[in-house]
């Protein structure tokens, strides 16, 4: 009896054996080929690192996560300790020859994800969590996602069909279209920004480029150093400031500040009642076209070495002195509805044009 015992013992610690290499043999035959999956818990965050090219990231319905590399090099996915069931993907060291690695990943939608790559581009879509994305000079592209934070340090930044917030930093160019939350964006160098259909606020900051704003349900904020500012479409209140480029606003529902030192500011529209307008340029002109049907407003016209010129009847309420000319349209707005034009070297203009009122605003 306890010869069969040791027989049996010994058959099951060789068939465990066997078992173990077996799975050895598929887990090194499936890492030879590039590819590795791991179950992640719901909730898990993923690290994703890849120092050696692009990262492609997909969002799907099942609880795993599984990397691919285009080299048949695994892509060496490693658990973090609980509770945050932090989960790292990285290609192997041995791509440091200078051997470019391409990462594919395919996660579970509501995982949080945080990106770093070097130069490699980032591609990111069909996610509902927040994504944060480092990268230094690769362009980074996301469709139909959570929440968004990127920082780059020359790379283009597009992103189209965000639930959440986004906050952007970068040295390149910026695309924000369809936004459901707050925008912030920031570009450090030269790029131009571009936001359509935002349903939040939109911050922006450019320093050598042109800023193209689109149908915006929030307030816009926007400074800008050395190109045009072009925003339209906006129900909220627009401030805008410009050192050495132009200022273009048409349609806009809420207040407006906007101030330039070197180039024109031209406004196009209606005004609304009860809203406060006021364009600034120290060397350029101002100009304000409204619709006919205009409603009630009071005027402060200031030009101290130019002209200034307007086709609405004011009732003037103070003397004509030191260049500056405070007047009321109608009612005069009840005294809250309120223009303000102000040029040192430049022609101020106030007037009608029939054509404002064809914009179509509607998405």
């Amino acid at each position: 009896m306890t010869l069969v015992l040791l027989l049996l013992a010994h058959t099951t610690a060789a068939q465990t054996v066997k078992q173990q290499k077996l799975a050895s043999f598929q887990t090194a035959v499936r890492q030879s080929i590039g590819r590795d999956e791991r179950k992640l818990e719901r909730g898990g965050k993923v690290y994703i690192r890849n120092l050696f090219g692009s990262i492609i990231i997909t969002g799907w319905e099942r609880d795993t996560v599984e990397a691919t590399t285009d080299d048949g090099m695994s892509p060496g996915i490693v658990f973090g300790q609980a509770p945050n069931a932090i989960l790292t993907v990285s290609p192997a060291e041995t791509t440091r020859d200078g051997h470019r690695v391409n990462l594919n990943v395919s996660l579970s939608h509501s995982a949080e994800i945080e990106v770093e790559s070097v130069d490699g581009h980032v591609q990111i879509g069909g996610t509902t969590s927040r994504v944060v994305v480092r990268t230094r000079g690769g362009n980074v592209q996301a469709t139909h996602i959570g929440s968004l934070i990127v920082t780059s340090q020359r790379g283009s930044v597009r992103v189209s069909g965000t639930t959440g917030a986004i906050t952007i930093e970068t040295g390149g160019s910026i695309s924000v279209e369809d936004v459901g939350g707050n925008l912030v964006a920031k570009s450090t160098s030269n790029g131009d920004a571009s936001v359509t259909n935002a349903r939040g606020l939109v911050d922006l900051s450019v320093v050598n480029g042109g800023v193209r704003v689109r149908s915006a349900d929030g307030d816009v904020r926007v400074a800008s150093i050395n190109s045009g500012v072009d925003i339209a479409c906006v129900k909220g209140r627009v401030e805008v400031s410009n050192v050495n480029g132009s200022i273009g606003l048409s349609n806009i529902g809420g207040d407006v500040d906007a101030t330039t030192s070197n180039s024109p500011i031209e406004f196009k529209g209606a005004i609304n009642a009860g809203r406060r307008y006021r364009l600034k340029s120290h060397a350029a002109s101002v100009s304000m076209a409204l619709s006919p049907d205009t409603p009630g407003f009071t005027a402060t016209l200031s030009s101290y070495h130019g002209g200034m010129e307007t086709v609405f009847p004011l009732t003037v309420e103070s003397p004509f002195s030191n260049r500056r000319l405070i007047g009321r349209y109608k009612d005069g707005g009840d005294g809250r509805t309120l223009v303000q034009l102000d040029s040192f070297n430049g022609t101020i203009k106030l007037i009608k044009d029939a054509a404002v009122v064809t914009t179509n605003c509607r998405r």
